[in-house]
């Protein structure tokens, strides 16, 4: 099973009181994109006992309260983790709009109070290759986020998973199953559930990002 995902056009999208806009739910997870206007708060602190709640930040730059009264500035191009228990909230206190990619995986696991974890593009030892042309952003027991880069032509082939999510952040890229072939602009992405599929770079340089469950 598989599912078309479709952000270019933010103002068609219903969105909550907190600027988020969901795209797709399931028994195990669920995907919606996040938007935050300047000086606003996106996400009150909660917690999420049964859940890992998961973003990819694809522009803007947001505030992430941590302990002590400090806030934490998280550009594009980031990942912030919350595991199922830990407190999690942000604000967008800079100048321009925020938009998140969000993914919510439904878990078992436990972990005691805390805060979001935050994973940068050039932290030190986040990166580690899956292929030459994807990389992990972070990895829990119950998700995984990743970087993929296709030149034109160039493949690679995602696993079945109970639920993942691809979005093109650049470029275009062709998805390919086994009775079907999408494509795929920037802003268009895919949930598909436990179905394998092989996605290919189209024209120049494309990127993407993909969350996945992890049992």
């Amino acid at each position: 099973m598989h599912q078309l995902i479709d952000i270019r056009k933010e103002d068609e999208l219903k969105f909550d009181d907190q600027g988020v806009a969901t795209l797709f739910s399931s028994a195990d997870a669920s995907v919606a994109f996040g938007r935050v206007p300047p000086g606003q708060m996106g996400m009150q602190g909660l917690s999420a006992p049964g859940a890992e709640d998961n973003a990819f930040v694809m522009s803007g730059m947001l505030s992430y309260p941590t302990e002590g009264s400090r806030d934490v500035f998280v550009a594009k191009g980031s990942w912030v983790v919350a595991r199922p228990g830990e407190v999690h909230g942000y604000w967008n206190k800079s100048a321009k709009p925020v938009t998140l990619l969000m993914f919510r995986a439904r878990t078992t696991a436990k972990a005691g109070p805390g805060q979001q974890r935050i994973y940068r593009p050039a932290d030190s030892g986040m990166l580690k290759g899956v292929t030459p042309v994807r990389s992990v952003g972070y990895e829990t027991l119950a998700s995984r986020g990743e970087n993929i880069t296709l030149h034109p032509g160039e493949p690679t082939e995602l696993v079945p998973a109970l639920c993942s999510v691809l979005l093109v952040t650049e470029g275009r890229m062709m998805a390919l199953f086994s009775r079907q072939k999408i494509s795929l602009d920037y802003g268009e992405g895919l949930v598909f559930i436990r179905e394998a599929v092989e996605v290919i770079g189209v024209g120049g340089l494309s990127q993407a990002v993909l969350f996945s469950t992890v049992r």
